[in-house]
Order: structure tokens, then sequence, then C-alpha cells
């Protein structure tokens, strides 16, 4: 399996999820996808938009993951 290590201030800051939601989501080792369907389940409106953002728009995927590194597009 890939695993891409994002930065997790990210989400917080762009998603409304507070960073002890985020230390709990680590420590259960949660894919980026689980947590924003998690939060969107919460009632998380930003992270409900999250996965028909990145399906339907490349470039917001692309800023995602960074694939303008050439490491991150590699992995």
């Amino acid at each position: 399996m890939i695993s891409l290590d994002l930065d997790l201030s990210f989400l917080s800051s762009q998603y409304n999820i507070g960073s002890s939601a985020i230390k709990q989501y680590q420590k259960q080792n949660m894919t980026i996808t689980e947590i924003m369907e998690t939060e969107a389940n919460k009632g998380n409106s930003r992270a409900a938009e999250f996965m028909m953002r990145i399906t339907s728009n490349p470039q917001e995927l692309a800023e995602l993951f960074q694939l303008v590194n050439p490491k991150n597009r590699y992995l």
C-alpha cells in the first residue's frame, strides 16, 4: 500500500478538524479518507465536500498530495 505523509495541520486549518481529533485519528492509524468520512458523518460540511472535490478536480488532488514534488509523484 502506498502511504503519503501529509501535513495534518492542513486538515486542521482547511477542514475545521481540531488538533485533539487529529491526534486521536493518528493513534487509530486512520487514512485521510477515513478521517474525512468520519468528520463528514459528524456533520463537518467542509469534510463532506472533500471527496467530491478531489475526485472531480485533478488540480485539487495534485495540490493535496503535493504532486509538484517528484518524491511524492513517485510514491
